[in-house]
């Protein structure tokens, strides 16, 4: 469907993404009605809401909008697949054109000069000879070079959008082939649409997809470099591997290029493992022995071993103790086990350690000491405080009383959208004597090699976690490497004090960890079987309600390993005990965004970063406001709430079920969890021993007893990773031993 209109005002523009609801006014009778705004105008036009991707916000242009209606926030929306500009030919149409917005560094003084110089030639001045613009007073060559950048940066998304549609891409990810290619991304879709495997979120089938309806043959060199990128990021997001072996990728990427070919159609080994070698001789891909990785990958790898390893190779300067810490916990009233006291020495004797153990081991209290020696010998060096999360950081600053704990993206001035090189421009050294990283197993290669980057020379950091948790999303395994390389100082705490001696919780998560199947159960760990999806949510369910009744809404919390498949995912689990604890009623307002409510009193997460909440924080929605500009209002805590207007609450998600990932860094006083053969693909030893370590009080799995036999016995911290391998040979290139160097 096509409508002509014009541009009357923006409801909604995200300068990231450049996603667009605006309002447009026509003459155009096939409009829908129940499309068009009620309001009367006197001009008599229909105005209508549409919603897209860069969509043109002048209203000195007649524009031609594509597309499908559907319903939306704002009622029946036009969702925009294809639009065009209709710029009037006259010296009026093109200066109004021209000081539209859409160019950046153009006003209206500059558009009435360019257009008082060049006349109607005006556009195709700026299109075939841009350097004339000089000509015009106070348009300089930096001026001239954002306003290039904004006229094509305009077309050529537009001509992307144009030309993906009829392969059923959407202008999302359009947008995302721009962000990766610019202004040259028509003519790489054209020629070397192979190269979209290079983006996240292209598999090799919809690129081939692609390619074989333009002309492209099934043997060409390209198809073949497209596959072993697509397969190496596959490794990386579905297990976490920094590499795969040479043999490895070799033959997974054949079996995806040739399924479903014929056999005299199908690619053999010999050209691929040609292929890659020129890949890898082009320096596309990195070869290290028999290892093949992304270069951005091995980078980070060999990145942050080589900082690793100068730091353990520098002699630091040991720091004695002995009193201060005495005076603290004399005047604390605290007496500290052992291996506690020998953790808080070694941060002072060495410039980089570790401190490890099961959740309820003391990590905490340590930390909380480290700070106060730390404060009293050095006044006023600068500590710096955090966590790969917001809810991680939030944690560690209620548990420290060091308020100013941050995530690490925060620390490092970093947004999660940053590529490596957006990274490398903010790479300032951090002004830190003492940088602590709590929760350092969520931490992947790519973060962890930020923060090593930007240490300043003789700053103490110490990395605190549980090697045995759920590792981090992305590749790598940073924290276990570390440990396992020997060289980095580690104290493990092995004494419980979070859950009373003999807790099951504590004894079954031991169990679990050193892949024992052998349970012992009782009250505070209990295991209901039962044999369908549907009857583990009924069951769920009901255990939940009944630990409300004990605890509280706020200290019950049931994790499930599936997000939105299925009776017992998060997403279903969320929707049936919304009903139970918080129904619908006349004195509980609610809004309804999409196919979403928000109703007053429910329980939320907010699961992106910004100003005033973290990723991860948990809250509750006190207020909903209704009229032209909706809002809701959530309680994080007492004292910190935030408003989320319509457009923000995309932000929001149900918390009364959360995946394992979501709740790390975070415990309850009672945990309940699906355990089912339907989720086995999620099912492993360290998301179950994630999942009970949240506990303090009782933890209840409901399902299949099979299933969470078999999650015992598969790890998901088997990733390919060199890190631990790359620090010694660093080390032992630096100092010529092995041996480790005394503080």
């Amino acid at each position: 469907m096509v409508y002509r209109g014009v541009f009357e005002r923006a409801i909604h523009y995200n300068k990231k993404d450049c996603y667009t609801v605006a309002i447009y006014k026509s003459k155009d009778v096939g409009i829908p009605d129940d499309a068009r705004k009620s309001t009367l105008y006197q001009d008599g036009k229909i105005r209508f809401s549409a919603v897209g991707y860069n969509l043109p916000r002048s209203a000195q242009t007649e524009v031609v909008l594509q597309g499908e209606w559907m319903e939306g926030q704002y009622g029946l929306q036009l969702r925009v697949f294809k639009w065009d500009e209709s710029v009037p030919l006259t010296l009026a149409g093109i200066k109004g054109y021209l000081c539209s917005g859409l160019l950046k560094g153009i006003g209206a003084s500059t558009a009435e000069a360019i257009v008082a110089r060049f006349g109607l030639d005006s556009l195709m001045v700026l299109e075939n000879q841009p350097e004339r613009y000089l000509e015009i007073n106070g348009i300089t060559e930096n001026r001239l070079d954002e306003i290039r950048e904004a006229y094509h940066q305009s077309i050529a998304i537009r001509d992307l959008v144009a030309f993906l549609a009829p392969y059923n891409i959407t202008p999302t990810t359009a947008q995302r082939i721009y962000s990766e290619f610019g202004i040259k991304s028509i003519q790489i879709v054209r020629k070397s649409p192979y190269e979209l495997c290079r983006i996240s979120g292209f598999g090799f089938r919809r690129v081939d997809e692609i390619a074989q309806k333009t002309g492209w043959s099934t043997d060409d060199p390209m198809r073949m470099r497209g596959a072993l990128f697509c397969v190496l990021r596959e490794a990386r997001k579905d297990d976490g591997h920094l590499f795969l072996p040479r043999d490895e990728l070799v033959r997974r990427a054949l079996a995806m290029l040739n399924a479903n070919l014929l056999s005299d159609e199908q690619t053999s080994e010999e050209a691929l493992s040609d292929v890659l070698y020129e890949t890898v001789c082009s320096k596309d891909l990195v070869s290290l022995k028999d290892s093949v990785y992304l270069e951005k990958d091995f980078l980070a790898e060999a990145s942050a071993a080589k900082r690793v390893a100068r730091i353990l190779a520098t002699p630091g300067s040991a720091i004695k103790i002995t009193q201060s810490l005495d005076n603290i916990l004399s005047k604390l009233g605290i007496t500290l086990a052992p291996l506690q006291r020998k953790a808080i020495e070694m941060v002072f004797q060495y410039n980089l350690s570790i401190i490890t153990g099961a959740p309820g081991t003391g990590k905490t209290m340590v930390l909380k000491i480290v700070l106060e020696v730390f404060r009293r010998l050095n006044p006023t060096g600068k500590i710096e405080l955090a966590a790969p999360t917001g809810r991680a950081s939030q944690r560690m600053a209620e548990s420290t009383g060091f308020q100013d704990a941050k995530t690490l993206h925060n620390l490092l001035g970093l947004t999660a959208g940053d590529d490596e090189q957006e990274a490398d421009k903010k790479r300032d050294v951090l002004d830190a004597d003492l940088v602590v990283v709590d929760e350092t197993s969520m931490a992947d290669m790519w973060l962890s090699n930020q923060l090593f980057s930007r240490l300043k020379q003789g700053a103490r950091i110490l990395l605190v976690g549980d090697p045995d948790q759920l590792p981090s999303v992305g590749p790598g395994c940073f924290l276990r490497e570390l440990i396992e390389c020997g060289l980095v100082p580690v104290t493990t705490l092995n004494q419980i004090f979070r859950q009373s001696n003999g807790s099951l919780i504590t004894r079954n998560a031991a169990a679990i960890n050193h892949n024992h199947g052998k349970l012992d159960f009782g009250k505070e760990f209990q295991f209901s079987a039962c044999e369908t999806t549907k009857q583990a949510a009924e069951l769920i369910h009901r255990i939940y309600m009944g630990e409300v009744r004990n605890y509280g809404v706020e200290h019950v919390q049931i994790l499930s390993p599936f997000k939105k498949e299925g009776a017992a995912s998060t997403k279903e689990l969320n929707l049936v005990i919304r009903e139970s604890v918080n129904p619908a009623s006349s004195d509980r307002p609610e809004l309804i965004y999409g196919t979403q409510i928000y109703r007053c009193h429910d329980r939320v997460i907010q699961t992106k970063n910004r100003d005033d909440v973290y990723n991860g924080d948990i809250g509750t929605i006190v207020e909903v406001l209704a009229g032209d500009e909706p809002e809701i209002v959530v309680a994080f805590t007492s004292d910190r709430t935030v408003r989320y207007g319509v457009e923000e609450l995309e932000q929001l998600e149900l918390a009364y079920a959360l995946t394992v990932h979501k709740a790390m860094g975070s415990e309850f006083k009672c945990v309940i969890m699906p355990m089912l053969i339907a989720h086995k693909i999620m099912l492993d030893r360290n998301i179950v021993y994630t999942a009970i370590t949240r506990a303090k009080e009782s933890i209840f799995l409901v399902g299949q007893y099979s299933a969470l036999t078999m999650a015992i016995n598969r790890s998901s911290l088997q990733r390919n990773t060199h890190l631990g391998a790359l620090v010694r040979a660093y080390y032992q290139k630096l100092t010529g031993s092995l041996e480790k160097r005394p503080a």
